[in-house]
């Protein structure tokens, strides 16, 4: 059997320690908004053919009761979790686990994108709003 490890993704974005993050699930897509470092500028991120999303309330200061701490889990960064049980019975997935201030993210899906690190908005409402309408549109 594989040990599971916990790889922090160097190209996704990075975010403040205070970044409270917003969600839109459509059922099987996932956007998640958050923060930057800048005023009215945030990050989206997108996961394709979600499989599971849970929002754990584990803080920075207990990461470490989360099941895959010992992966390696560190504080306000984007994992990738190899050889997690929880996306071994799905073929061609992956697991995420993505760890804020208050809440740890965990998403099993097919694919992850970043859509923008530096998006003009007044609000994650509407920097998600933004980035679904931009997505629709490249669909056509």
């Amino acid at each position: 059997m594989h040990e599971v490890k916990a790889i922090v993704l160097l190209d996704a974005p990075t975010f403040p320690t205070w970044a409270h993050p917003a969600a839109y699930y459509s059922g099987s897509d996932l956007y998640m908004c958050f923060e930057t470092h800048e005023d009215d500028v945030y990050s989206v991120v997108f996961f394709g053919g979600v499989i599971e999303y849970r929002i754990q309330p584990l803080t920075d200061e207990s990461i470490w009761k989360h099941q895959y701490f010992a992966a390696g889990l560190k504080s306000y960064e984007f994992h990738l979790l190899t050889n997690s049980p929880l996306a071994k019975p799905w073929p061609n997935s992956e697991h995420w686990v993505i760890t804020f201030k208050n809440e740890i993210h965990d998403v099993v899906a097919k694919s992850f994108t970043v859509i923008s690190k530096k998006l003009h908005s007044s609000s994650t409402k509407e920097a998600i709003q933004i980035s679904i309408s931009s997505e629709s549109a490249s669909d056509t």
